[in-house]
């Protein structure tokens, strides 16, 4: 029986410290696109901020939005002209941020697939859906969803 994975805002922050955190956006602190950031998961990355170095990043080319984020987070964006799941968004971080790296996401294609070709930790989150969600989004979601299920059942995750 698979058990259904966290959502972010209920990852246990003490299993994280000295890490450098790769934190998706969309589906991860909000939903697709979303343009606020709930008390929760604002009190979450602070508490994961305490004892880790926190970089947000996001495939959506929405680059107000994502700043915005990062200075409401008190955490930095990660700026790279790469897109997850591409390893060399890692040559982003200071050399001395890319030996521990964990990232935590809401998609194995992308956020998943990324932390494997980095050789870090991925923590995969439940998703956070928005209430009119578009048929892109479902479709990417659903996906993602089939090809995480058949490697899992194959053991190869």
């Amino acid at each position: 029986m698979h058990i259904p994975e966290p959502y972010f805002t209920e990852i246990d922050p003490t299993i994280l410290s000295d890490q450098t955190i790769i934190l998706d956006i969309d589906g991860t602190l909000g939903y697709d696109g979303a343009t606020v950031i709930d008390h929760a998961t604002r009190t979450m990355v602070a508490r994961l901020a305490q004892r880790n170095k926190v970089y947000l990043l996001s495939n959506k080319p929405l680059p107000d939005r994502n700043k915005a984020f990062a200075e409401l987070l008190a955490v930095p964006y990660l700026h790279s002209p790469y897109k997850k799941p591409h390893a060399k968004i890692v040559e982003s971080l200071a050399e001395q941020e890319r030996g521990n790296i964990v990232v935590i996401g809401d998609k194995y294609i992308t956020d998943g697939l990324f932390a494997k070709r980095i050789h870090a930790r991925f923590i995969k989150v439940r998703r956070i859906r928005a209430k009119n969600e578009g048929l892109k989004a479902k479709a990417a979601y659903a996906i993602d969803n089939i090809v995480y299920s058949v490697l899992h059942f194959l053991h190869v995750l």
